[in-house]
């Protein structure tokens, strides 16, 4: 059952772009980019790029969440409780050639070789806490690496496209329920009756692509435009399930505390994203970009669990006399998920010759409806407010920082559909087990803000492609 939110973490949201400089103009970087993560917001903008150079961005994310789960009247009280993950590195970079300098031929043509991230926390939470039955820990780390080609069709026109190669890799912790009264009465709070699960999958390689455009009609004026194809991911990997030392109704017949199946899958698609920026420069010091993304997380309404085989071996000297509890059903979960949409507004100035200030701000949507959301997935309309800087050293070293505060407006959750994931074994059919749901446990109130931190180094290496703008 872990199965079922193992990828909805890495696939409903995501909470700030790629990219130190374009973090610090709050993502609004698509018709503006100027350095290698133009690899992540549009392709096309390695045009700009005049001189081979290798940059590495490293930031930090960190998340905090209280959630205070709604109490139920007259038997039990919940206390808040807090994601204690400490923050998430995560790196950029890579390498920057214009080709021109190798042969006339290839003027305004640009290779880029990098890696990029989008950005997700680490959350953690008491794994005897009220919101166990949603989540007790979650890693989810999903990359591209590749090669990307711009080249400038004419002054006032490039075009880039790049070959990624991706991969998904989540590592997470839930508690299921153990229900043997009925089917339809399926759910408690009872410690004795979790059943702890533990998931660690990947997808090592995939390929996919991206392709973006970029229009300089005039040198106050650039629109930028990129797209981002859907990826279908297929995870494998184990899960592990233990139950707990108090469960005195299966626990007894089992020969062991925790069982591992070796050879589970997860598909889980990531969407499209269209991405569409205009920039501005009212000055040669200045430059404003408007710029909005859609994403198609509708793409992912539903996950299913596939290749289950968890077999729970017996005592012979039990009740089912050494005979097996096996587990093989697919199981699929709906996630709700919506598409999102989000604007954004940032610039820089250049204070003097060598420094660069930027600021941003930006507002996003929800990809979970809030009778979906919980502490797992922690999503809401979002309002972010950046800011970052650019400081030349010598002719050849440009070393960037950025911090940007990124509030989820917090909701009050009265209509959650998030229920437990429920293990029914029917003791009149040998221990026979029905996948199915126990009781809601999303309602409450749930805030949260994001924090994300960073600093890049850029290094000029070569000559500059003397026919490229």
């Amino acid at each position: 059952m872990i199965l079922l939110a193992a990828t909805a973490q890495a696939a409903g949201f995501y909470f700030m772009d790629s990219g130190v400089r374009a973090q610090g103009r709050a993502g609004a970087f698509v018709a503006g980019a100027d350095d290698i993560s133009a690899q992540y917001y549009n392709p096309a903008a390695l045009s700009r790029q005049d001189r081979a150079s290798v940059a590495l961005d490293l930031w930090a994310i960190s998340q905090s969440v209280d959630f205070d789960r709604a109490d139920e009247l007259g038997w039990n009280a919940f206390e808040a409780v807090q994601n204690t993950a400490p923050p998430q590195p995560e790196p950029a970079g890579g390498v920057v050639l214009p080709l021109g300098p190798l042969h006339p031929a290839l003027a305004g043509t640009t290779l880029a070789l990098g890696l990029y991230l989008p950005t997700s926390p680490l959350l953690a939470y008491p794994s005897d806490g009220p919101q166990r039955y949603a989540l007790v820990s979650s890693s989810v780390l999903q990359g591209y690496a590749g090669p990307t080609l711009a080249h400038r069709l004419a002054p006032w026109l490039s075009l880039g496209a790049g070959l990624q190669y991706t991969f998904l890799s989540v590592t997470q912790s839930i508690t299921a329920i153990q229900c043997v009264e009925s089917i339809d009465t399926c759910g408690t709070d009872s410690p004795s009756d979790d059943i702890r699960m533990d998931l660690d999958t990947v997808d090592p390689a995939r390929l996919s692509w991206n392709a973006g455009v970029l229009v300089e009609p005039t040198p106050w004026l650039a629109v930028g435009a990129s797209v981002q194809p859907q990826i279908d991911y297929r995870t494998e990997g184990s899960m592990t399930v233990t139950f707990s030392e108090d469960n005195t109704l299966v626990r007894p017949e089992l020969t062991a505390g925790s069982f591992t199946d070796d050879d589970v899958t997860v598909d889980a698609t990531l969407p499209w994203i269209a991405r569409l920026g205009v920039q501005v420069s009212p000055s040669e010091r200045a430059r404003v970009e408007l710029a909005g993304t859609w994403t198609q997380w509708s793409a992912m309404s539903a996950l299913r669990i596939t290749d289950v085989d968890l077999s729970l071996t017996t005592r012979e000297e039990g009740v089912l006399k050494g005979e097996p509890i096996v587990v093989t059903d697919d199981v699929p979960f709906a996630t709700g998920f919506v598409d999102s949409w989000s604007a954004r507004l940032g610039g820089e100035y250049d204070v003097v010759p060598a420094v660069r200030a930027r600021a941003g701000v930006a507002y996003e949507t929800s990809a979970v409806p809030s009778d979906y959301v919980s502490v797992f997935m922690v999503d809401g309309p979002k309002l972010a407010l950046a800011a970052g800087a650019t400081a030349r050293i010598g002719k050849r070293v440009s070393l960037s920082a950025s911090f940007m505060d990124q509030i989820i407006f917090p909701r009050t959750i009265e209509d959650s559909r998030y229920a437990q994931q429920a293990i029914f074994v029917d003791f009149d059919k040998q221990f026979a087990t029905t996948v199915t749901s126990g009781k809601v446990v999303g309602n409450g109130d749930l805030s949260s803000n994001v924090i994300v931190a960073g600093l890049g180094v850029n290094v000029d290496i070569g000559r500059g492609d003397s026919q490229a703008r």
